[in-house]
């Protein structure tokens, strides 16, 4: 399909807001969260960009989900556009291929800097944690499938990407060429509400609906009222959400009647965003505005920016700003640290999009081209001509599908690959928190019960602000694990816990709030909230330090090891496709056959 300049164009943008977000999660957090106590700029202006549409320059979830309604619209365009099914069946099939190498390279990428870089320790905890093993798996199967994404935290979104698309390809296939679909269509809506995936329906009905000339909105009565209505629900803030964690509450803002109707930011933003798009394709000005050189270069190396840009917030732009800021003020050597990071993030961004996105697309295509195509024969049609003349073979056809998508389960859900790859026998502590401040926090650990805690045994994660319950992922060089400490930063605060999971080999041991209750405090004052444990701290070092866990020994199932799990992918692929030649083979002899 040829790209459409001026969705490329609005990708773009969205990708540049996703780094902006990033960097202000990290330097102005207040712009975020609307924590008075996180300020840095005179007067309330940090405030005053989080409570309003202001907050669009920055809105990373508002960008995601522009991604997805994208997502949704490119997909099923040219099958709309030609009701073509081998459309649906090459898109399909490339799809797993045009997502994993540009997140394997990603991973690799973060993998060498963790492991290399002297950084890597101060911002990743110990290193033992991210291994090769691990990369290879995450890259592989974790990261599309089950969304892991321990590496580059960025890729979260990448499980719902390929889910996503598949949803979009399943309803083209079952629902794209009926008069009823729109029942299907608001089915669809109904199952998918408030999650992602209701992005990828929107930006599929968009595509359906522009196919159709006379759906469309020229006059500006119009449009205004929709742009106004799409800032307003585009700029719902992401993390006020609790009235306790900031200056004010969502219910005092703006926002309040949105809240009452749906509760969250997600609908909204959804919502704001099919709105958007739904205004770029009928609005040619804004079709040209957007076709412009600087938002096409944008475009073109928006995921390969999405995919890179925290590398450099986190091994560059961090280290950066400490340095700079012993010379200048706080916000200039923001703003310097900013614009070297951008251009450092562009620079980056460009190779990776030329030898590697571009690649990957190229990848795809070669292997649908030489795997689904026999002699010019497409393999669909040969499929539809098979099926179609005797009803025995349809119904073989149908049991076989049958028995290969159970079989597919079993080896991609059922069968724990997942729990395989470990080759680590370390152990990690998980703590699940609410956290209202950007800081470090630190673990201590002794092995045994006569052992006391030292600064040779600790472990140092950096911490970011956020409403949202996050786990916070100690990786300790140890087997097993008697006691532990858990130091919360060096500033006084207040933080949630939910609970503290003890992790190995990907089972794990939970330790709920009744034990953590009787734990040591010092210089804290604990109280039951909710499903959660209040922790406040007027004081400069806030601790609190376990009972003997009496932890029972966790067994490592270590069925594959890294040269398994590379000897297992480099077998899997070869024999699915060995398995789709011979079907492919058996269908063409059949279709010559009873065409001769």
């Amino acid at each position: 399909m040829k790209k459409i300049k001026y969705l490329d164009g609005i990708r773009g943008l969205a990708a540049l807001s996703v780094v902006i977000f990033h960097f202000v999660r990290n330097f102005y957090p207040t712009l975020d969260n609307a924590n008075i106590n996180q300020i840095h700029t005179n007067g309330n202006i940090e405030i005053l960009f989080a409570t309003t549409p202001l907050n669009l320059l920055y809105n990373g979830n508002f960008a995601v989900c522009i991604f997805f309604i994208l997502s949704g619209y490119v997909l099923s365009y040219k099958f709309f556009a030609t009701k073509n099914d081998e459309v649906i069946v090459s898109s399909a099939f490339k799809r797993y291929f045009r997502l994993l190498i540009p997140v394997l390279f990603s991973v690799l990428l973060y993998f060498a800097c963790i492991q290399s870089l002297p950084t890597g320790e101060k911002y990743f905890g110990n290193r033992d944690g991210f291994t090769l093993g691990k990369a290879l798996y995450e890259s592989f199967i974790g990261i599309l499938f089950y969304g892991e994404s321990t590496f580059n935290s960025a890729l979260w979104t990448m499980s719902i990407e390929f889910i996503g698309s598949f949803i979009v390809f399943a309803f083209c296939a079952i629902f794209g060429k009926s008069n009823k679909r729109i029942i299907a269509y608001l089915l669809a809506i109904i199952i998918f509400w408030n999650s992602y995936y209701l992005a990828f329906i929107l930006g599929m009905l968009l595509s359906d609906i522009s196919s159709f000339d006379k759906f469309t909105i020229k006059k500006a009565i119009y449009i205004l009222p929709l742009f106004f209505l799409s800032i307003y629900t585009s700029s719902f803030p992401t993390n006020i959400n609790i009235k306790e964690n900031s200056t004010i509450g969502i219910d005092l803002t703006i926002y309040s009647f949105l809240n009452y109707i749906v509760k969250g930011y997600l609908f909204w933003h959804i919502v704001g965003a099919f709105i958007l798009i739904f205004i770029l394709i009928n609005v040619k000005k804004l079709q040209s505005f957007f076709s412009l050189k600087i938002f096409e270069f944008l475009g073109k190396i928006s995921f390969s920016m999405y995919i890179t840009h925290l590398l450099v917030i986190i091994f560059f732009s961090r280290d950066f700003f400490e340095l700079v800021h012993k010379h200048l003020g706080y916000n200039y050597s923001a703003l310097v640290t900013f614009v070297i990071s951008l251009g450092l993030i562009i620079v980056i961004s460009y190779p990776t999009y030329y030898f590697v996105d571009r690649f990957s697309v190229k990848f795809a295509n070669i292997l649908y081209n030489h795997f689904f195509k026999v002699n010019n024969f497409k393999f669909e049609s040969i499929i539809r001509s098979f099926t179609s003349n005797v009803n025995k073979n349809r119904i073989l056809l149908c049991f076989s599908f049958i028995i290969t998508s159970l079989i597919t389960l079993v080896f991609i859900y059922l069968v724990p690959i997942r729990f395989f790859y470990y080759s680590n026998k370390n152990i990690s502590i998980e703590l699940n928190s609410i956290i209202h401040k950007n800081d470090y926090y630190q673990l201590y650990y002794t092995e045994t019960n006569s052992d006391t805690f030292s600064d040779s045994k600790v472990v140092q994660v950096p911490v970011m602000a956020s409403t949202e319950t996050q786990k916070i992922k100690f990786n300790l060089p140890i087997e097993n694990i008697s006691k532990l400490r858990i130091d919360f930063g060096s500033t006084p605060g207040v933080f949630y816990i939910k609970n503290i999971e003890v992790i190995k080999a990907n089972k794990k041991e939970s330790i709920t709030l009744a034990d953590i209750t009787n734990y040591k405090f010092n210089q804290i004052e604990a109280s039951k909230d909710k499903n959660y444990l209040k922790l406040m701290s007027n004081e400069q070092d806030p601790f609190i330090v376990s009972n003997n866990l009496n932890i029972k020994k966790i067994n490592n199932t270590n069925f594959l090891n890294y040269s398994n799990i590379i000897l297992f992918i480099l077998c899997l692929f070869p024999s699915i496709f060995y398995i789709l030649l011979k079907v492919q083979s058996f269908c063409f002899k059949i279709y010559i056959k009873e065409n001769s």
